[in-house]
């Protein structure tokens, strides 16, 4: 069941509001709120930084929103604008946002009637009409959480299988690719993802769809390559898979070696999650551009493989620049007593000097290791004790 409401006015989620409707709307379990009254287009929809209702390019809900809410501004009689001079000017350019909602699936279009340079004025004056689609994106339901994909809704039957190949120099691979499902009903054997010349090549999205059985919900993944190819290497970064009903994440951020029984990526919502704080140093030529890797060891076992902290900006790991990262275990690691780190050594500067991380649990435990070292050269892999 889906709960929407419409509130006329856009500043009805602020943070501000007396009213506190945020709180009102998640005791009552609301799943989406349309509002009104902005008068300017917004391509992505309510991104001020003081508002906790938030929809990201990310296509998830932000960390720390804390009503689990999502806003959606389609104007007053439509998007409006802002070229009369008067902010608070009535709506000259009609529109409308248009829904709909198919089981766990909720699709929209937000039409416009002028095509709008990056102004947000109309771009060829008010004479040429050109009513169109300005956005459109789908959510669906998961976990009693929404989740906006730029997705089509999927076909009952079908499995969409979204592949992400990381960014990491060398990541892409002309290797074949197979997954094997693993579903609370059976498994799949491994499945040839079968595309085009190009696909998982540095960066790109790759999508591919398999007709299978019902395999119920989906737990876990194991991903191999054959090694085919000139350069057979491959980052994985991500693979999504959506049905009819479910959406399951599989983080990998890893390098998949070649070899018949591939790595196994256990889907993203079972498994710990542990925020990793990295600060470079602040002595000369501290900064780095190569691929930086980690791996944690506690008292109940490790996180398995090196996972690449996957940069933000790519200026990630700048002289004296913080940053954060989400890294997965399979399990609960209980006390961290040991890091291991390792630096690539690509990039235009590969030395980096670390000065400390710290590694924080869902827990809220906080694992700090000072560091105070250089990856260069022979010590481009290290491990620190607390």
């Amino acid at each position: 069941m889906w709960l929407i409401v419409y509130a006329h006015d856009h500043h009805l989620l602020d943070r501000d509001n007396p009213y506190n409707y945020n709180e009102l709307f998640s005791k009552n379990k609301v799943n989406l709120v349309l509002s009104g009254h902005e008068h300017f287009f917004e391509e992505i929809p309510y991104v001020k930084e003081y508002n906790p209702i938030r929809l990201m390019k990310e296509n998830k809900i932000l960390e720390g929103n804390k009503y689990d809410l999502i806003q959606i501004i389609s104007g007053t009689a439509g998007y409006g604008d802002n070229d009369g001079g008067d902010s608070a000017a009535p709506s000259k350019r009609p529109g409308f946002t248009y829904f709909e909602i198919k089981g766990k699936n909720l699709s929209y279009y937000k039409y416009d009637t002028f095509e709008c340079g990056t102004n947000n004025k109309p771009k060829y004056g008010r004479s040429l009409v050109n009513p169109h689609i300005e956005e459109k994106g789908v959510f669906i339901q998961k976990n009693k959480k929404l989740l906006k994909l730029d997705e089509s809704p999927v076909e009952i039957g079908q499995h969409k299988i979204i592949v992400e190949t990381g960014n990491a120099v060398y990541s892409g691979t002309d290797a074949n690719i197979y997954v094997k499902l693993y579903g609370e009903l059976e498994n799949t054997e491994f499945l040839k993802l079968d595309g085009e010349e190009g696909d998982f090549e540095n960066s790109k999205r790759d999508i591919f769809y398999l007709n299978i059985n019902n395999i119920g919900k989906i737990e876990k993944i194991q991903i191999k390559q054959d090694g085919s190819g000139e350069d057979s290497g491959w980052f994985l970064q991500k693979i999504s898979i959506l049905t009819d009903s479910t959406i399951s994440s599989f983080t990998a951020q890893r390098w998949i070696p070649e070899g018949e029984i591939g790595e196994t990526i256990i889907e993203d919502s079972r498994r710990i999650k542990y925020k990793v704080e990295v600060k470079t140093g602040t002595v000369d030529f501290s900064g780095t551009d190569s691929g930086i890797y980690i791996k944690l060891f506690g008292a109940n076992g490790n996180s398995l493989s090196l996972q690449r902290l996957n940069p933000i900006n790519g200026n990630d790991f700048e002289n004296g620049v913080k940053h954060s990262y989400i890294i997965y275990s399979d399990r609960d690691l209980g006390v961290i007593n040991e890091i291991c780190i390792e630096s690539d050594g690509k990039g235009n500067n590969p030395g980096w000097f670390c000065d400390e991380i710290t590694v924080k649990s869902m827990e809220e435990e906080k694992y700090t290791f000072s560091i105070d070292s250089w990856f260069k050269d022979s010590s481009l892999y290290q491990c620190h004790f607390r």
